[in-house]
């Protein structure tokens, strides 16, 4: 197998936007008459629509064999047999694109928070979260009235990534780990319909229960992660059930049964999630795909 990997230049650019798709272990040529494969570095945002990916030189009858990736928000669908990687892989973008793959968000490694902290957990509960919509407002005002619950919920009127201040970041980045650390459960609420929260991959980073409050999405490679046996998830709602599962769930587990479900998630986020070895496994999954494509 052989990758033909495109140059900024052949799109009449300087440079790839940050952030660039690499397959390891695939023997490159600079041929494209012999390639299996080719690899567009660049994310989909370089791209406006389906008939921008004819500006590849070599996209035009070799459509199967290219693959793009994406790790944007953008909702734009392509309608190409070629192999879409996203981190934002929607029903639509799935039912348009069907060699489509959903990919994790590059979450932060939290390996340090795995071990519980001095005295167990302190929380049943947790949530520091951007209010970006109402269904995160009602999920975090849930769980602070159940009444049941012991909780540390925070809700903010700016996404962090915005935040100017540095002392504001450090400081909610200090508290956000500390009940990360200390929770039995994260809250991990969509911002956009279909677009899974970096708080549900930072979760997982962190050995612990995510419950993932979203809608209209694929999880990366959820043919390969059993995730029903460490997360918890429901529909955007606006009745209180975010609560409710939680409660039952901290009711119907020992922590040590949490534990478990924690470490069986770091398990595997480290085996396919951790995007520090995306180069090796988007290869992985790419050459299993094409041998797919080849037998139908």
């Amino acid at each position: 197998m052989r990758q033909f990997i495109y140059k900024p230049s052949d799109l009449q650019l300087e440079d790839w936007p940050p952030g660039e798709l690499r397959l390891d272990n695939i023997e490159v040529t600079e041929d494209p008459a012999r390639a299996d494969l080719f690899v567009c570095p660049g994310s989909l945002a370089v791209f406006n629509n389906a008939d921008d990916l004819y500006r590849l030189p070599y996209f035009r009858g070799n459509e199967r064999k290219h693959v793009f990736f994406d790790i944007s928000d953008s909702p734009i669908r392509y309608y190409q047999p070629s192999i879409f990687m996203r981190c934002n892989l929607r029903e639509g973008h799935f039912n348009a694109d069907r060699n489509s793959i959903a990919i994790p968000w590059p979450a932060k490694d939290y390996a340090d928070l795995v071990p519980l902290p001095d005295g167990g957990f302190q929380y049943d509960v947790a949530g520091h979260m951007w209010i970006s919509n109402q269904a995160r407002q009602v999920a975090l005002f849930a769980c602070e009235c159940h009444g049941g619950l012991t909780y540390s919920l925070r809700g903010y009127d700016e996404f962090h990534g915005h935040v100017k201040d540095p002392v504001e970041v450090a400081r909610r980045e200090r508290e956000y780990r500390r009940t990360m650390q200390a929770s039995r459960v994260l809250l991990c609420g969509e911002s956009e319909s279909g677009v899974i929260p970096y708080r549900f991959f930072e979760t997982l980073s962190a050995g612990r229960v995510p419950l993932l409050i979203s809608s209209g999405y694929y999880l990366p490679f959820q043919d390969r992660i059993p995730y029903d046996s460490f997360i918890l998830r429901c529909m955007p709602d606006y009745s209180g059930e975010p609560a409710r599962m939680v409660y039952e769930f901290v009711k119907g587990h020992t922590d040590d049964e949490i534990v478990a479900m924690g470490q069986l998630a770091r398990h595997y986020w480290e085996r396919w999630l951790d995007s520090s070895k995306w180069d090796s496994i988007l290869a992985e999954v790419v050459l299993q795909r094409l041998e797919l494509v080849q037998c139908e």
